[in-house]
């Protein structure tokens, strides 16, 4: 921002930039993939039956570093992305209240839009 012709710092006091941390760890067969190039909906099947949603699972880190303790013989890629909360509230994404941790689900029409966020490797501490 410009004071007359000398730059001046402004800080965004405002919440459009607020961002909340989520977490993932990916079934190993694409977990790297979905690190390295983000959310495909062909891996994401949908069952009329309800078993596959067709989305993508996401928890705060408590939620996740829970879900691994007994998913990892098939999960392994951790991941944190910096959602916008903004973007999250926009489009209904919240914590499923029913769910110890919180949960957050986010429909495969939005994975373009996701894959726009960066995504960084988390080691969840599994060995």
């Amino acid at each position: 921002m410009l004071a007359g012709a000398s730059p001046l710092l402004v800080h965004n006091c405002g919440t459009d930039d607020a961002t909340q941390d989520l977490y993932r760890v990916s079934p190993k067969e694409v977990g790297a993939d979905e690190l390295e190039n983000g959310f495909k909906p062909e891996n994401f099947p949908y069952t009329d039956d309800g078993q596959f949603d067709g989305s993508a699972h996401f928890g705060d880190k408590a939620r996740v570093e829970d879900f691994i303790k007994n998913h990892g013989d098939t999960h392994g890629q951790g991941m944190n992305i910096g959602m916008l909360k903004q973007w999250l509230d926009k489009n209904g994404i919240v914590g499923d209240p029913d769910i110890e941790g919180h949960e957050f689900i986010i429909p495969r029409r939005l994975f373009g839009e996701l894959n726009e966020f960066p995504r960084s490797a988390h080691d969840f501490g599994r060995r």
